[in-house]
Formats: structure tokens, C-alpha cells, sequence
């Protein structure tokens, strides 16, 4: 076996049957059969870098994992726009680990991703669900003009105590197609008559009476009147109280007047809470008017209950 000369390092034909190691200057004690040397020489090939399959499945594992990742945390976010971005995301990454896994094969972090983006699409899906769900109901609400119409309790008036005058001495209080009835297109109810709705619960509202703020009062005008306003709940359940009065008088919106008397009353201080069945409620307001002898208040005792008007109009 002759020497090939300055032949570069490598294995090369020894000529019986086995591959010898030349390191470039000469040859060495190195042997080796044929087909492993030759496999070895190919695995060691390009020393360092790995295969371009595997190259490839780790480009696919890594992207597919840091989409899925940065998807799930975004949609987690109580931001509308995180949230699109989130799922879109989440998609992507679905859709990169499964090309990873049917082009490649299962890689653990394609696997991951591809778990991670099934959680969060999901988790998605069942929170706009619900967010829909308890949309729409308020958004039928709106769209039928408040509370439904069957939960709404309509005012009734209470009938005035039978007379024993002659039919023609009884003064009908408002004009209307029932006498001692206030018919539904009267423009108010007197003040002093008792409202009724349909579950039992009853308001009153006295005649205004003039009134005079003390000096740690706030509000007044030149002409100041005072209402006792009344609650009873003769419903079988109870009631949460939320008045809110409004007065008008001769077209004027009329105007609040908060004040606390010696006896520590508090005056215009509207009740809140629960009223209990059987149970009655009374408070006073003071209000600055523009004329005294025509003033309106409107109010309910919730928001269950229809609004009523309480006047002194003729």
C-alpha cells in the first residue's frame, strides 16, 4: 500500500477490506470496517449543526409554543382589543402545531402549543357565551322600554268613602267616566288621596302646607311648602324602598330644600332600605315653588311600582 501523497486527513481504502485513518501527513493505527466508517463519516460531516429536519421541527415547536403562550395571557386580560389579539393568537398557534406535528412529528413543545391554544380557544368560547347570555336580557329590557310589563305594578286608586248625599251633592274630583274614581287619562291625583297598586302597597301624599327654613337649611325660594309622604306595604312580601320625587309648579320645575329641625328631623331625607309586609314608611320634603295653588309631585315607592302624580291642579 503505497503512500497517496499529501492527500487531505481523512479515511480512505486500505485495500483489505477495511477504511485506515490518513491525518494528512501519514497514516495511523485508526481502523475501521467500510459501512461504519462511512456512516460516521457522514454524522460527523458537518460537526456542530444539526439536521435540517430537525432544524425545521424546532422552528415550528418554538413559534407554535410562544404564539399559544402569549394568546392564553392576552385573553386573560380584562381589555377588549388584548383579547381579540389573544385569540387570534391562540389560532395561530393552533394552526402551526398542527402543521408541526403532521409534517414533523409529535415535538414536545408543538404538543404543548397545540394543548395550551385547545385550553384558551375554549375558555374563550364559554366566556363570551356568558357574557352573551346575561346581555341579552337587559338588551330585550331596553328594547321593550324597561322593566317588562308583567313585573310593573299598576297604581289603582282607593275608592272615597260611600257618601249618603244625593247623588247630585257628590263632587267628582277629577272628570272622568267613573264618579269618585280617577279615570286613567286624569292629569293627576289629588293630594291626600291614597294610591294603591296591584300587589297592596299603598303611597299618600298630604296637601303641600307652607313652610319656613331654619338657618341651616339648604334651598328655598320665595314660596317654600312642605309634603308628608307615606308608604305602607300591604304586599306578602317585602318591598326595597327608592323614592325619587319631582315637582312642578305652574310649569316650573320646583326646587329642594334640604334642612334639619331642633327635634333632629331630617327634612327631605327619603327612606331606603327593605319594608318589611305590614310595615309603613313617612317622610317629609320641602320644596320651593313657583306658585303654591298648582304644584305636582311625581313619584313610586320602587322601581317595581308605576309612577303616580299627586296634584292640587284643577
Amino acid at each position: 500500500m503505497g503512500e497517496p501523497g499529501k492527500a487531505p486527513a481523512g479515511w480512505y481504502d486500505d485495500g483489505a477490506g477495511s477504511l485506515r485513518y490518513w491525518d494528512g501527513d501519514s497514516w495511523t493505527e485508526h481502523t475501521s470496517a467500510i459501512a461504519t466508517a462511512t456512516a460516521a463519516a457522514t454524522a460527523t460531516a458537518t460537526p456542530g449543526e444539526p439536521p435540517s429536519e430537525a432544524r425545521r421541527s424546532n422552528a415550528y415547536g418554538i413559534g407554535a409554543l410562544t404564539a399559544a403562550l402569549v394568546g392564553f395571557v392576552l385573553i386573560r386580560l380584562p381589555f377588549e382589543i388584548p383579547a381579540f389579539v389573544g385569540v387570534a393568537l391562540l389560532l395561530v398557534g393552533l394552526v402551526i402545531a398542527i402543521i408541526a406535528i403532521v409534517v414533523i412529528g409529535r415535538e414536545w413543545r408543538a404538543v404543548t402549543a397545540l394543548v395550551v391554544s385547545i385550553i384558551g380557544l375554549a375558555t374563550s368560547i364559554i366566556a363570551f357565551t356568558i357574557g352573551a347570555l346575561s346581555v341579552i336580557p337587559a338588551t330585550l329590557d331596553e328594547m321593550s322600554g324597561g322593566v317588562p310589563t308583567s313585573d310593573v305594578q299598576q297604581p289603582t286608586v282607593e275608592p272615597e268613602p260611600e257618601s249618603t248625599a244625593e247623588p247630585d251633592e257628590i263632587e267628582d274630583p277629577v272628570k272622568g267616566d267613573f264618579p269618585g274614581m280617577i279615570a286613567p287619562t286624569s292629569p293627576g291625583v289629588p293630594f291626600g288621596q291614597t294610591m294603591s297598586w296591584e300587589d297592596g302597597v299603598t303611597m299618600t301624599v298630604t296637601p303641600p302646607e307652607p313652610y319656613v327654613p331654619t338657618e341651616f337649611a339648604t334651598g328655598g325660594g320665595a314660596n317654600n311648602v312642605v309634603f308628608a309622604l307615606t308608604i305602607t306595604n300591604g304586599s306578602p312580601g317585602p318591598i326595597n324602598l327608592l323614592t325619587y320625587s319631582q315637582v312642578t309648579s305652574a310649569g316650573q320645575p320646583g326646587s329642594i330644600v334640604y334642612d334639619v329641625l331642633d327635634s333632629g328631623e331630617e327634612i327631605s331625607a327619603e327612606p331606603s332600605g327593605v319594608l318589611e309586609p305590614g310595615q309603613s314608611v313617612t317622610w317629609r320634603e320641602a320644596w320651593a315653588v313657583a306658585d303654591p295653588n298648582a304644584i305636582t309631585l311625581l313619584d313610586s315607592p320602587t322601581v317595581d311600582h308605576v309612577e303616580v302624580t299627586f296634584t292640587n291642579e284643577q
